[in-house]
């Protein structure tokens, strides 16, 4: 895990992608460090603000924080990248809610 985190945080370093910051964010909010992760998810975010998918997941980490005003606002940019984007809350997660694996709780 720990070569992990040294490629990926290198892999933002030297290439500040999108992609490589929410490899890392990701990364970073399954070890549960919840500030840096947000950091690393809210640049992926910003920097590709017209894909939804990626405010999907900051409002999920936002949600685990838990920050739900700063979730909220995430699902709102969501909606905003993906006009008529609809959206369901399932085991505590956002998902869209066309998400074939997604089931009516």
């Amino acid at each position: 895990m720990r070569e992990a985190l040294a490629s990926l945080k290198d892999a933002v370093r030297t290439d500040p992608s999108p992609e490589n910051h929410a490899a890392y964010g990701r990364l970073l909010r399954d070890l549960t460090a919840m500030d840096d992760a947000l950091y690393q998810l809210r640049a992926a975010a910003e920097k590709d603000p017209g894909n939804a998918d990626r405010w999907i997941e900051l409002a999920n980490a936002y949600y685990l924080k838990p920050d739900p005003g700063l979730a909220w606002n995430a699902e709102k940019r969501a909606k905003q990248a993906e006009p008529g984007l609809q959206l369901r809350r399932r085991g505590g997660k956002v998902e869209r809610a066309s998400d074939s694996a997604a089931q009516p709780e």
